[in-house]
């Protein structure tokens, strides 16, 4: 159900993603691991999607 939601705070939104993504490559497994299930969550919203995808970085590859 929470994982259709969208973010709707924008300032939230982009911290959130913003730290999710900074973790993403952290040398923990267990960090890295969480940080993209967390990631891959948020992302089934078309709106968190184009943030995560559309912030001028690089792809996030979820495995």
């Amino acid at each position: 159900l929470y994982r259709m939601k969208e973010i709707e705070d924008a300032e939230m939104k982009a911290d959130i993603i913003g730290h999710l993504k900074s973790i993403n490559n952290d040398d923990d497994a267990f960090t890295k691991r969480e940080a993209r299930a967390a990631l891959k969550e948020i992302m089934q919203n078309p709106e968190n999607y184009i943030v995560i995808e559309d912030d001028g970085e690089d792809c996030i590859v979820i495995e």
